[in-house]
């Protein structure tokens, strides 16, 4: 039985980026109204654990200026299985990077666009932020808020 064309890129896809893929690895961004830290693990036995610190708060206008409110802050903790894959959209070949979120009853599957990974950065259109591309770090600093 041979490979179709999305078989032999998700092996290449796993043959070039697993090695660098798998690790530590951290988002971050602030600006006036909010702040986002994301960190994943990702291991070599294709298991992850996710965590997410948001920070949000709304401003008004007071004599042209700004004047903000209180930051409210909310957490996610999320872990399961990960893959990287390469799979036909509407006729296009994409590389994906899989996060696969076990619940009792039931597997949410979060389907990132991979772009990129090396030694240092993790590049992928991560759905957290509406599947934007993101540069991801390697290591865990935590939040600093």
């Amino acid at each position: 039985m041979s490979l179709t064309e999305s078989g032999k890129r998700t092996q290449e896809l796993r043959d070039r980026y697993q090695k660098f893929v798998v690790g530590s690895w951290y988002y971050t961004h602030a600006a006036s109204r909010e702040k986002v830290y994301v960190h994943y693990n990702l291991s070599e036995n294709q298991k992850y654990t996710m965590y997410c610190k948001l920070a949000h708060r709304d401003s008004i206008s007071v004599d042209g200026k700004p004047v903000y409110g209180d930051w409210e802050v909310e957490e996610e903790v999320a872990e399961g299985d990960w893959s990287l894959r390469c799979r036909d959209v509407e006729g296009n070949l994409e590389n994906q990077l899989i996060l696969e979120e076990h619940h009792e009853h039931s597997v949410v599957a979060s389907v990132n666009q991979f772009v990129y990974a090396d030694e240092n950065i993790l590049v992928f259109n991560d759905i957290w932020f509406r599947g934007k591309p993101n540069t991801y770090h390697r290591g865990n600093p935590g939040a600093d808020f």
